[in-house]
């Protein structure tokens, strides 16, 4: 794979780079009670942002399904993790592209695309979001319904959210949080229903970008944003507690690494600073992405934490198949071992999302 970071570094990589770690002010803002729920909306109507974003992330469902994802994309931000550029320009232009990604371990990935103008119904409020007949969710925080209907997999769960928030980025462009929430209902694979109840991550963001002004697809490396890089991943340790794992890469350095760790007995705690991520071992067969990118998927990675602070170390080993359609990347499910703020932790409820657009094709 070529390394990019001696050949690109245009002014969105130093924004990312250098600009973020100064005015994120997310870490400090993770452990207060979160109070923002008027800003979980798909912000079509303003102009304010030109994408938004929100997942539910269940990593520690019974076999065979083992994690449940479903993440949406309004809009777009010219970011190559994000932005699917293989799909046709839509009218109205990429501001009025919407898609959708439903997936688990044991089922193909569902990826599709949707016009927001004629597919969606989007509540200006927040209170239904819905695609197609594939997904929606209804409901304002504290309280929501998923239901989902894709090929292999029906899903209607109830949730709950709670008001411990762990916020990755909160500056005045991106603003990304998680909410610790409470899960139950059903998930029917293949004609067979399991019951489940548990706790989960509940997600929204929205950013401004280089589609505020433009109304054509960008193209251009240096017209779009720099973030080439992308994992995030939840872990259910077993004990009540949940620990989130993010790391961010613009042109081949990193933008932000993140260790948070919460419970819903309030405790949360992040750290920016000292956290290293680092994949071990790639899958021997490169993945290959609708627009024809070959993309290396790692086997076995570890994180890693240094000096003071929550203190993790923890390695994983993907042991479900990857899904495409998380974004520009793909989603999978793994097994772990390690400590966390000294207790040993093990198990196979992780859920890892993985985007590595860092030798994208302009």
């Amino acid at each position: 794979m070529t390394d990019l970071r001696s050949t690109r570094h245009t002014p969105a990589g130093l924004l990312m780079t250098k600009g973020l770690p100064l005015l994120n002010r997310g870490p400090a803002l993770s452990g207060k009670p979160f109070t923002a729920a008027a800003g979980i909306v798909p912000h079509t109507a303003g102009h304010r942002y030109s994408w938004s974003h929100n997942g539910i992330m269940i990593p520690n469902l019974p076999e065979p399904i083992r994690f449940l994802s479903m993440t949406t994309g309004v809009g777009a931000n010219g970011a190559p993790i994000t932005d699917i550029l293989h799909e046709p320009d839509h009218p109205g232009g990429p501001r009025n592209r919407a898609a959708v990604n439903v997936s688990t371990a044991c089922t193909p990935g569902f990826w599709k695309g949707y016009r927001i103008d004629t597919e969606c119904d989007l509540a200006a409020d927040g209170s239904r979001v819905a695609f197609g007949d594939d997904v929606s969710l209804v409901g304002t925080y504290l309280e929501y319904r998923l239901v989902t209907s894709t090929p292999g997999l029906e899903v209607d769960l109830e949730l709950r959210c709670t008001d411990v928030v762990s916020w990755f980025v909160h500056t005045p462009v991106y603003k990304h949080l998680s909410l610790l929430a409470d899960y139950s209902g059903t998930v029917t694979h293949d004609g067979t229903t399991y019951d489940v109840s548990g706790t989960c991550a509940f997600e929204h963001a929205r950013a401004m970008g280089p589609y505020n002004l433009a109304r054509r697809e960008l193209r251009h490396p240096w017209l779009r944003m720099a973030l080439d890089f992308f994992s995030y991943q939840v872990v259910d340790l077993n004990d009540g507690r949940q620990l989130l794992l993010t790391s961010v890469e613009a042109e081949g350095r990193v933008a932000m690494n993140g260790a948070f760790l919460r419970s819903a007995d309030g405790r949360s705690v992040a750290r920016v600073k000292g956290v290293e991520f680092s994949v071990d071992e790639y899958l021997p067969v490169a993945a290959v992405t609708p627009d024809g990118a070959h993309m290396r998927l790692p086997a076995r990675f570890h994180w890693h934490t240094v000096e003071g602070g929550l203190q993790v170390e923890l390695a994983g080993v993907v042991d479900t198949p990857f899904s495409w359609g998380l974004g520009n990347g793909y989603v999978g499910g793994y097994s772990f071992t390690g400590t966390v703020d000294g207790t040993r932790v093990a198990g196979n409820t992780g859920y890892v999302e993985y985007i590595d657009r860092r030798d994208w094709r302009r």
